[in-house]
Order: structure tokens, then sequence, then C-alpha cells
């Protein structure tokens, strides 16, 4: 042992030796899986999405190969309100404990789910958007949509006033 500041003496260094034991630094993709805890009964949960669904850990080889996947916690509110907010995701063993010393990538992920208070469902037609015109000497034809109709989903009061599903601006 050598000390930093020259005006120190080492006399003694116990213990005279130290076990160092090196891990490899290693990388992994696994799931993120959405925990949504226990929402309110009187509520009707749409498909949960998340994004991105998988992440990446890294740390030391011993704990990587501990995580089975990343869990992403949200909880649903009684007021019926859409869930959509970044979540830190938590490394998990197979068992469900949290595991510390490992770090995940990216640090956040996009959780939405939507949620329905009288959720009904409802076939419109769908209405193509054009936008533009044509160039000169050509004009449009014919407009085809495939499909011609598409089921809707939502609460009633927001299916009430939807007459069609417009499309995407379709550029000519």
């Amino acid at each position: 042992v050598v000390p930093l500041d020259p005006r120190v003496t080492v006399i003694e260094v116990t213990p005279r030796t130290v076990q160092v034991t090196l891990d490899a630094s290693i990388e992994r993709v696994v799931p993120v899986v959405v925990d949504r805890g226990n929402p309110p009964a009187e509520l009707d949960l749409g498909e949960t999405a998340v994004d991105p669904a998988t992440v990446t850990i890294s740390g030391p080889a011993s704990a990587v190969n501990r995580v089975d996947h990343v869990t992403a916690t949200v909880t649903v509110d009684p007021s019926g309100l859409d869930v959509d907010r970044e979540v830190e995701p938590q490394p998990v063993d197979a068992s469900g404990q949290a595991l510390a010393d490992v770090d995940v990538e990216p640090a956040t992920v996009r959780v939405t789910i939507p949620v329905f208070i009288d959720r009904q469902s409802r076939t419109v037609p769908v209405n193509p958007v054009l936008n533009g015109t044509p160039a000169p000497g050509f004009r449009i034809a014919a407009v085809e949509v495939a499909p011609q109709t598409v089921l809707v989903q939502g609460d009633a009061d927001q299916l009430r006033e939807l007459v069609v599903a417009d499309t995407g601006p379709v550029q000519v």
C-alpha cells in the first residue's frame, strides 16, 4: 500500500490480502410486462399497449441472468380516464422479486390503456379524406375504400356522435 500523502507512513496493512471476484458485464433483451394492479370493477379496460415492448438490461452477468422480465406498474384511476403515461420499468426475477444492480435502457416505457365506463361498439362507414387536387390533365376517376366499414369501440356518449370513420389524409 502506498500512501497518497507523503507525510503519511504506512506501518501495517490489515488484512494483508483481499479477495476480489470479477463478474463479466453483459446485456440482454427482455420483455416488458404491464402490471395494472386491481382496477375498479365498474371500469372496462381495453387492450394494454406498451412501447417499446422489450428493453435492454445490462450489468453484472450474475444479476442480469436472474432477470426474467421488467415490470411497468400503472394504476387505473376510478374516474375512468384513459391511461397514457411514461413508467420506469423494474427488473424482476421469475418469482416476481425486484432486482437491483441492473441498468434498463430505455429508462422509461409508455403504457396506454383505454378505459371505458359504458363500452359499446358500432359499425361505421370509412370516409376517405383526400387532400390536394390532381395535376393538370388528370382527374380522379374513382375512390375505393377497403374495408368499407370498421367496428369501433368507445363509451356510449363518444359513439353517439360518431357517424363515419375518417381515414388519415391521402395526398392526391
